[in-house]
Formats: structure tokens, sequence, C-alpha cells
């Protein structure tokens, strides 16, 4: 009887904080929605990368996109809307960081595509990393958005 206690009470904590968890549907932040990778057959040539930013609740000023360790950015980034218009933004770069400031602040309910071109890859890596954070309008701190992924299948063509 105690261990049906047990593992009974353990379900319901479990399922609990998990239902907490959850993220919900009209959560009103800002938020990544997707990755892409559109790459060359050498390993040598350097690819292109498309994130993808859900910007919700409020608006948004800056972008800042980290790569890892072996991954290098170049500046050749652009922005566009989800009706597929380029966004005016500046891009500076401070080591593996880009920086894409927005001329007017991005609304909320806009989907932003930030396309990466040129991103040197030297050790052919299958999987690409990029930290992504945001700057909201009114806030002096970035607000982490995530960590995305993106596949290059390297090596499988």
């Amino acid at each position: 009887m105690k261990r049906f206690l047990l593992a009974a009470t353990a379900t319901i904590v479990m399922f609990a904080f998990g239902a907490a968890a959850q993220a919900s549907s009209n959560a009103k932040v800002p938020h990544l929605a997707g990755s892409s990778a559109s790459l060359n057959n050498a390993k040598f040539q350097p690819g292109n990368y498309s994130l993808k930013v859900h910007v919700m609740g409020q608006e948004v000023s800056a972008l800042m996109v980290e790569s890892q360790d072996a991954v290098r950015l170049s500046q050749n980034i652009t922005v566009f809307d989800q009706s597929n218009k380029p966004v005016a933004a500046t891009v500076s770069m401070n080591g593996q960081t880009a920086t894409i400031a927005f001329a007017q602040p991005v609304k909320p309910d806009t989907i932003l595509r930030v396309d990466l071109r040129n991103v040197q890859n030297p050790r052919a890596m299958p999987t690409v990393l990029f930290s992504v954070s945001s700057q909201i309008v009114g806030l002096n701190s970035e607000i982490a958005l995530g960590t995305i992924q993106a596949r290059t299948y390297y090596g499988r063509f």
C-alpha cells in the first residue's frame, strides 16, 4: 500500500509541475520559432542559416545572435518580416555575437526571419547552435530567447 501511495503521489506531483512548465499558446513574450540551413556540398564553403523569431507582447528594439565557438558569423545579416519585406536594421559584430539594431522597434505579432549569410563552419559540425536574445523597448537588459539549432547535414550529399 505504501508503494502505491508513493507512486500515486509522485505521478500527481509530476503532472502538476509538468503542466505548469508547458508553454501556453497565448504567451505574450518573444520566442524562437524555427531555423533552417542552406549549404553548399563543399565543407569549406560558407553556409547560410535562417532563424525565425516571433515578436509578441512588447516591441523589440534589437536582437543579439551568438554562434558557438568554431562557427564564425559575418556581418552579412538581413531581416525580413512575415510579408517577406526587409526590416531596416544595422548590424554590429562583437566577437562571436552579432547585434541587430532595428531602425524602428518591431511591433508585437510580427514574425521575423533573420538570414545569416556567409557563416563559416570550419569544423563542418553537423549541428550548429545559435543563442538568441532580444532587447525589449523600455528595458535596459537583454532577454534570452533561447538557443536554436540548425542541422547542416555535412557529409550526407
